[in-house]
């Protein structure tokens, strides 16, 4: 028996034909990129909690308490530091070897995959995308971002990455950066973060209650405005030779894709998806009602299975995680005693000049 068929029309009148086996593994995307993040924003959340109850356990005097080396994850501008000394001296970052594990193993996930890690694994990308399905059953409407000021927010989060990169990649000397790495501040950096939200300031309260508040009324509000490390990502995606691709020939315009990016791509006037805002989430991909107008392959012809981008991505994160293990390169190699004398001090550390 031949597969049931669905259809839906689009401006051109056609009623295009998509198989229910198609369709049906189209459907299944989403709900598995919900289970992915959740299960990876679980996971970080456990990592913190563990990582507190070693700085609880640290403090009070208890040198045998375990510190989770994922906990890095967190220290994105220490890990960037980690990576600039390793390409300049080929030294692994002692302090903090996790973290720089963890970004070289994102950077090779964007040229593989795209901005991936953004959209399927990024715990802060989840909980955006919570709010954004919570906002919905309050929201009759949310607001639209004028097109001017729409590019000239999402420019800020290019200008800050940026200047990151500047600072460590152009401006600090592989001495500063050795200096950097062993300092106190570096040290505790994974303590100066714990304080920063358990110890919260009135300031720091107040800019978090803004940034959640008009995440629920601008969807994607920090991810597409502030955040300089899916900028870096994204940058480095213009590398990647994984693309979806439309198929003008096919299309109906329904403008079911572009409906459904969560970044507000224009996927149906593309040929081809290029642009440094595309997360490879395949929204795009699972809501399109034609067999093969949309596709998602590299350099422009070999297509992939749709699910093939998240395993791809899993198994470079996975592959590096072992690989690190393996050789000894992700665990601190800082003893707790350095942690405990470094922490307790951490309030008063201020940033290496």
């Amino acid at each position: 028996m031949e597969d049931a068929v669905l259809t839906k029309k689009g401006k051109k009148g056609r009623e295009p034909a998509v198989s229910a086996k198609e369709a049906g593994t189209r459907k299944m995307i989403p709900s598995l990129r919900w289970v992915v993040q959740s299960v990876y924003t679980l996971f970080y959340v456990l990592v913190a909690i563990e990582f507190f109850y070693f700085y609880a356990g640290i403090m009070a005097g208890n040198l045998a308490v375990y510190r989770p080396p994922a906990v890095e994850g967190f220290l994105p501008i220490s890990s960037l530091l980690g990576l600039r000394y390793f390409l300049a001296t080929g030294i692994y970052d002692h302090v903090h070897p996790a973290g720089l594990t963890i970004i070289m193993a994102v950077i090779v996930s964007a040229i593989a995959t795209r901005k991936s890690f953004c959209g399927w694994v990024c715990p802060v990308g989840c909980i955006s995308r919570m709010v954004e399905r919570g906002s919905r059953r309050f929201l009759k409407k949310r607001v639209t971002v004028p097109p001017i000021l729409d590019h000239l927010l999402m420019s800020v989060k290019y200008l800050l990455c940026a200047f990151f990169v500047y600072v460590i990649f152009f401006k600090m000397s592989v001495r500063d950066i050795e200096s950097f790495i062993s300092s106190p501040y570096n040290v505790a950096a994974d303590a100066k973060m714990l304080l920063f939200f358990v110890d919260m300031s009135k300031t720091t309260a107040i800019t978090l209650a803004v940034i959640f508040a008009l995440s629920v009324f601008v969807k994607n509000f920090w991810c597409r405005y502030l955040c300089p490390y899916g900028a870096f990502l994204g940058v480095i995606s213009l590398f990647s030779p994984l693309a979806v691709r439309r198929d003008a020939r096919l299309c109906i315009d329904c403008e079911s894709c572009t409906k459904e990016c969560p970044y507000q791509i224009r996927v149906h006037r593309k040929k081809s998806v290029r642009t440094v805002e595309c997360t490879a989430c395949l929204n795009c991909v699972s809501s399109c009602p034609v067999d093969d107008c949309l596709t998602v392959g590299y350099f422009g012809r070999k297509r992939l299975k749709e699910l093939a981008v998240p395993l791809l991505l899993l198994a470079v994160i996975l592959s590096f995680h072992l690989g690190a293990r393996v050789t000894g390169h992700w665990e601190s190699g800082v003893d707790n005693r350095t942690f405990q004398r470094f922490y307790s001090i951490a309030e008063k550390l201020q940033h290496p000049r």
